[in-house]
């Protein structure tokens, strides 16, 4: 739990720096993805504990999942494997300024959840960083 609460400030210091004229940071976080055949691995979880560690801070504004999903099902897009350019989209329609994905994979019994930090306008990925876990228990 450490490691993840350490990958949310990083992302919170993040944003407020980069949260010119406004008091907030709006943000869409997607469905975190796996790119390998992981067991017992809840990914609606981890996703909704990078939520609840970035509403802990007054600077940042978090789409709701729900209606998230709802805005993207009209849009045709989905809430995971969503690319860099997606963002542009994703931003115009629910308002967020950034648009946060991660990644889920095991190498070799080795956990490691990257988390993307992407603006919605340049599309341009402004932070990324990786949390690494012999467990799954060791990423959340």
């Amino acid at each position: 739990m450490k490691k993840f609460f350490i990958i949310s400030v990083f992302l919170l210091f993040f944003s407020i720096c980069f949260s010119i004229d406004t008091n907030f940071i709006k943000v869409a976080v997607l469905d975190i993805t796996t790119r390998s055949e992981i067991k017992k691995i809840n990914k609606v979880f981890l996703t909704e504990r990078l939520q609840i560690e970035l509403l802990r801070y007054k600077g940042i504004k978090v789409v709701e999942r729900l209606e998230l999903k709802k805005i993207l099902d009209e849009q045709k897009l989905h809430l995971s494997g969503i690319v860099e350019e997606d963002a542009t989209k994703i931003g115009g329609v629910t308002g967020a300024q950034k648009i946060i994905t991660g990644s889920l994979t095991e190498v070799e019994g080795r956990y490691f959840l990257v988390i993307k930090v992407i603006d919605s306008a340049s599309t341009e990925i402004d932070f990324i960083d990786q949390v690494v876990g012999d467990n799954t228990e060791d990423l959340s």
